[in-house]
């Protein structure tokens, strides 16, 4: 009785990996095909970087946290997002708006953070560098 359970248990947890685990990590930036580079900012941190392909376009996303500072910082209103080539070249330039998310939603009244997305209608080779920015 034991062996059986054993074998359900395991075609069980073999199914929900084929099923899910593939689709896990859609991240191209952990696949490797795009380079990040992210501009060093001394009042923000961008976090959970992320560049998905659908349907013929990428996806750029991710979230803007300030630094601990004392007193007010003045944070630009956008992300810039630049595609480079391989040879150097800019193929496509935005400067994204970010939306703040709110407190009830981040569960801390001290944080503060907001989310911005870019949608590129082209996919670019693979190698291409994805340069993120949040300074004037």
């Amino acid at each position: 009785m034991m062996n059986h359970i054993l074998k359900i248990f395991a075609i069980t947890a073999i199914g929900i990996f084929l099923l899910f685990g593939c689709a896990t990590d859609q991240n191209l930036f952990n696949k490797r095909v795009y380079t990040l580079n992210e501009v060093p900012n001394y009042r923000t941190y961008l976090t959970r970087l992320r560049v998905v392909e659908d349907d013929g376009a990428i996806i750029v996303s991710g979230r803007l946290r300030p630094k601990r500072t004392h007193g007010g910082i003045n944070i630009p209103d956008y992300v810039t997002i630049v595609l480079i080539n391989q040879e150097g070249d800019v193929l496509d330039s935005r400067n994204v708006p970010y939306i703040p998310i709110p407190k009830i939603f981040t569960g801390r009244d001290e944080s503060w953070e907001a989310r911005f997305s870019a949608t590129f209608y082209h996919i670019p080779p693979p190698g291409t560098i994805i340069q993120l920015s949040n300074i004037e």
